[in-house]
């Protein structure tokens, strides 16, 4: 292999630093449509999730039918379903 010469060094430098910026340019462009179409992709799932926070479709569903209504209970002891019984420690503790 021969020597170069330092004319051809300085050549070979040149165009290697040529290459490499222009490599750099392609990087960037690339590295910039990328992040574009990410900001693009993020502003629409941010929009879709603004518009659908609080829109939960079972609730939505839920909230159409309205509640049975059921009769008034004047007191625990009279709702006879076994939870409210008076009188049965004596004042003793449980």
């Amino acid at each position: 292999m021969a020597k170069r010469t330092p004319l051809e060094e300085a050549a070979m430098r040149e165009k290697a630093s040529e290459e490499r910026a222009r490599l750099r340019k392609e990087k960037t462009a690339r590295l910039e449509s990328i992040d574009e179409m990410l900001g693009a992709g993020r502003e629409a799932l941010n929009e879709q999730r603004r518009e659908t926070r609080f829109k939960v479709p079972e609730l939505e569903e839920r909230a159409k039918t309205a509640y049975k209504t059921g009769g008034k209970v004047g007191s625990a002891s009279k709702r006879a379903d076994g939870i409210a019984q008076r009188g049965k420690t004596k004042g003793r503790m449980v």
